[in-house]
């Protein structure tokens, strides 16, 4: 029942910014933060701090700068100096199941005192509702007020931040019963929005020993701060609250339907061009990276690199390149639906990448006199766009439009040189690397216009 349930009508996540509407010099509502760096930066749950007029930090004063991101429901403040306080770190490893956990925050602060306060538990599952692997499902017990604490684990490192708990009341209406179901972000999705915003954060080092829940405490609560919202009115925090239910079919946003999608990798392929994350996300292995493409709307293809653990979300893939050590691949849905064994399409590259090397005997610049260049992406493009041109290479070192030359028809023997880049016009046909792989995460579609996501 609850299966059907999940997938037919809506599951509900509260957040859990304490409303505390009373006088106007008290705050609408409040969350919990934590210090990430002695230059003023805070991270919070994006919920906690989205329609303040004024937000404040217990003992920091206001915040002076504000980066959200909705679809994760992350963010980042700034207060004019952390300098005083210890930068909490986050965990290099892993996070594992079963796991002991430290969650750290201010629950009910209108309501309880306003000091920090820690509850423990373990990690219940290495995912979310629908398997979506951005968070954690926890033990230890959280209340309104809880959103944006540390979740550390017992050397005092940051594993994730604290986000949700599981509605009990909608589900008991269904007769279904479930006690302290509670959610966090996990921290690779953390670092990821940072470091996409270049935010300095700390990692802790990976000789940390276990700690006393005693010791554990003193490391992280003086870090941890009381976030104060203020100039949202009741109806607005009430609509923050209601926007982070995650729901199925209604009036004004109706799903489309889940489908099954499936991943197919291509070995040696990079999609080039439309990274919807520069940096990328960090991820363990291409099937992780599919999963962050499935789960993300905007998601048209990724390409995996393996060396560097990263994974680049494409919201468009224009141009095929043929490259070494990288792994690419698309999610997609057979034409019929009652198909549990589709087979992939074939993809032809664009071009074949000759990394650190130049092709000798092209002099023909494609920009005119006046106009320069800056990118390989913008000299590949070009290349890309004129149908004659069939050898390209970009030299990092050099200057305006002598960095990008072309050839339409041929050109001489490649060369080493560190700091070029050279693509060959190739029609090279590629099959899938290994079985298609069933996917288990649902992708929604929705009408044009839908704020959703999954």
């Amino acid at each position: 029942m609850l299966g059907n349930f999940i997938k037919s009508f809506f599951v509900c996540i509260f957040c859990l910014a304490s409303s505390v509407v009373h006088a106007q010099d008290k705050p609408s509502s409040t969350g919990t933060g934590f210090i990430i760096n002695r230059d003023g930066w805070i991270v919070t749950n994006e919920h906690v701090v989205r329609q303040c007029d004024e937000i404040t930090v217990n003992n920091h004063g206001r915040v002076i700068q504000k980066i959200m991101d909705q679809q994760n429901d992350i963010a980042a403040i700034r207060v004019q100096n952390t300098s005083s306080k210890d930068p909490l770190e986050f965990s290099i490893s892993n996070s594992r199941l079963g796991q002991d956990v430290i969650a750290f925050g201010f629950p009910l602060a209108g309501l309880l005192s306003q000091s920090v306060k820690l509850t423990k538990g373990v990690i219940n599952s290495l995912s979310g509702i629908g398997d979506d692997s951005r968070y954690l499902q926890i033990s230890a017990a959280v209340q309104d007020g809880n959103s944006g604490g540390p979740l550390v684990n017992n050397k005092g490192s940051v594993i994730g931040v604290v986000t949700a708990k599981i509605n009990e009341k909608a589900l008991q209406e269904l007769d279904v019963y479930t006690e302290n179901v509670n959610f966090a972000l996990n921290s690779s999705v953390v670092k990821q929005f940072l470091d996409a915003n270049s935010i300095d954060y700390e990692l802790a080092p990976a000789s940390l020993e276990p700690m006393s829940t005693e010791e554990v405490a003193e490391k992280i609560a003086p870090s941890t701060l009381l976030i104060s919202c203020f100039g949202q009115s009741e109806q607005q925090a009430q609509q923050a609250e209601e926007s982070q239910v995650i729901q199925g079919p209604d009036t004004e946003n109706e799903l489309v339907g889940p489908d099954t999608w499936y991943f197919a990798a291509y070995g040696n392929i990079d999609f080039w061009g439309g990274d919807k994350y520069s940096k990328g996300l960090e991820a363990e292995d291409n099937i992780t990276c599919a999963k962050f493409c499935a789960a993300d709307i905007d998601c048209k293809a990724f390409t995996y690199n393996p060396r560097y653990n990263r994974c680049f979300i494409k919201e468009r893939a224009d141009i095929i390149v043929a490259t070494e050590g990288l792994s690419s691949g698309i999610i997609f849905k057979p034409d019929n639906p009652k198909d549990t064994n589709p087979r992939a399409p074939f993809l032809v590259t664009d071009f074949m990448a000759h990394e650190g090397q130049e092709f000798t005997g092209i002099s023909l610049p494609f920009f005119q006199p006046g106009q320069r260049i800056s990118s390989i992406d913008q000299c590949l493009r070009y290349c890309y766009g004129d149908s004659q041109c069939s050898f390209v290479t970009f030299n990092r070192r050099e200057q305006g439009r002598a960095s990008c030359k072309i050839r339409r028809f041929s050109a001489s023997n490649l060369k080493r040189n560190g700091n070029a880049h050279s693509f060959q016009r190739t029609q090279q046909r590629v099959m899938p690397a290994g079985d298609v792989i069933r996917l288990d995460i649902a992708r929604y579609s929705f009408d044009q216009g839908s704020s959703y996501r999954p």
